[in-house]
């Protein structure tokens, strides 16, 4: 009887194992400029405005790290609406918010006005700290 059970309890383990990590959402959910402020304003949700190119070193060091995070993709899909331009290819936009090199990210309220920014690579644990704050802020 007592091998019966850790039989069960070794299968159980061996099928219900590859299903642990879908818990977790697997990425980020990135929109496009136009659809995601439209989804922010519907929702009322923050906004995180994420520029990159694709020959940016630590631009593809935050892509493989910070954003393959677990906890910043949780995060970051909960509680903002995330944006994702390529600088090289999106030079009006990112005009209109000017940047000091990448990776560059912004906040921004639901309706679109920004209230925070900040240049460079952060790895996940600082990067949630941005988070934090940035959810936490009040809008003036």
């Amino acid at each position: 009887m007592k091998r019966k059970k850790q039989f069960i309890l070794v299968a159980f383990l061996i099928f219900t194992w590859p299903f642990a990590g879908s818990l977790y959402a697997e990425n980020i959910n990135w929109y496009s400029y136009d659809k995601g402020i439209a989804i922010a304003k519907n929702e009322n949700k923050r906004i995180f405005l994420h520029f990159y190119a694709d020959w940016c070193y630590y631009c593809k060091k935050m892509d493989n790290e910070t954003f393959k995070d677990n906890k910043v993709i949780e995060y970051l899909n909960k509680n903002f609406v995330s944006i994702r331009l390529n600088a090289d290819k999106e030079k009006k936009i990112t005009k209109k918010y000017g940047y000091r090199g990448l990776p560059f990210n912004w906040f921004l309220a639901s309706n679109g006005e920004p209230f925070g920014n900040f240049p460079g690579y952060f790895p996940p644990e600082k990067f949630i700290k941005f988070l934090i704050k940035a959810k936490e802020h009040k809008d003036e």
